[in-house]
């Protein structure tokens, strides 16, 4: 049997394993964690595409790295010593998930859904990381912000989990409680001695803004360095297309929309810019789901106007910047079976 499993169809008939157990019932919603799922049961594995296979690869890579960032993490009130096993441990997976080439692929596997904590950790250090390779940064100087964007929320370690994870509105207190964790982070990679002052600024930084709004020193733009000005970016479009407790994660274009408005004033204007249009000229070729829930193909990125590409439905074309439609999300992966 031919399956052709793509994210949001419904199976179209009950699947069972070689032994007859029911796996899946018909009109089921494919989702990437069950076609994850199912190709980890006992289906003929050799006949599953290698890109596709990779993919689940990288999300067990991810689940592995979250896990051990959170045993540094938690081990570092009795021991900051530990703070150095993010280089040995941490780093070499970040770099190694950053070789992905499918953005779409890439883009599920670090977006929050389980523990937003961990995963917005390691997620925004793979974005800083794609980023700097983008700009075609020194090896020494990606070294550094690899390393400050995976500790760059390491002082969320001293704020209580019933803060960190509160489903409703925070109040004042609270969250100049949250607020407070770029100030112990900074303490914290200080006081271990390991780390340059560039990691641990980029700590105290990220969320500064160019206009003097961020905090916690509401410094501005020639008070902040490079690095943190591209940790913020990485870690603000994280943050915006991922689901949290609270809130949905945003549809892939208002997240682009609002980080170029804010590149007139909160985000750094070529870094910002750079990031938005290399971004969507790496998605030409991938699969997207648009607002109206169609599928597509991106297949043009308009100098102007990257956000809203030309895409392919079918054997039409549609220009998005003449359209009420535009991209919901990319879609990560198909696999056969």
């Amino acid at each position: 049997m031919d399956l052709d499993w793509k994210v949001g169809d419904r199976m179209t008939k009950d699947l069972f394993s070689k032994q007859g157990d029911l796996l899946v019932r018909e009109g089921t919603l494919l989702t990437p964690e069950l076609i994850k799922r199912l190709l980890e049961s006992d289906l003929d594995l050799g006949r599953i595409n290698e890109d596709d296979w990779l993919f689940v690869q990288r999300e067990r890579a991810m689940k592995e790295t979250m896990a051990e960032l959170e045993k540094i993490f938690t081990q570092i009130h009795t021991n900051n010593q530990i703070i150095q096993e993010v280089e040995t441990s941490i780093v070499p997976q970040v770099e190694q998930m950053t070789a992905e080439k499918d953005l779409a692929k890439l883009l599920h596997v670090i977006k929050a859904k389980d523990d937003y904590t961990y995963r917005h950790t390691v997620g925004v250090s793979i974005l800083s990381r794609l980023i700097g390779t983008w700009l075609k940064l020194d090896e020494v100087i990606l070294k550094e912000l690899t390393l400050g964007a995976v500790l760059h929320d390491i002082g969320k370690v001293e704020i209580p989990d019933a803060i960190l994870n509160k489903p409703g509105a925070l109040t004042k207190d609270e969250y100049r409680i949250i607020q407070d964790h770029t100030v112990k982070g900074y303490r914290i990679i200080q006081e271990s001695g390991i780390y340059s002052d560039t990691v641990a600024l980029m700590a105290l930084e990220h969320h500064e803004r160019e206009d003097g709004t961020g905090y916690p020193y509401q410094k501005t733009r020639n008070e902040i360095h490079l690095l943190s000005k591209i940790l913020a970016v990485a870690d603000v479009f994280h943050a915006m297309t991922s689901d949290r407790i609270y809130r949905k994660g945003m549809a892939l274009y208002d997240v682009l929309l609002q980080m170029r408005q804010d590149r007139f004033g909160k985000l750094e204007p070529r870094i910002t810019d750079f990031f938005v249009r290399r971004f969507m000229e790496q998605c030409i070729g991938s699969k997207a789901r648009l607002n109206d829930g169609s599928r597509v193909e991106i297949v043009f990125i308009p100098y102007e106007n990257p956000i809203c590409p030309i895409v392919k439905q079918g054997t039409s074309y549609i220009d998005l910047r003449m359209s009420p439609l535009y991209i919901q999300e990319l879609i990560p992966v198909t696999v056969k079976v």
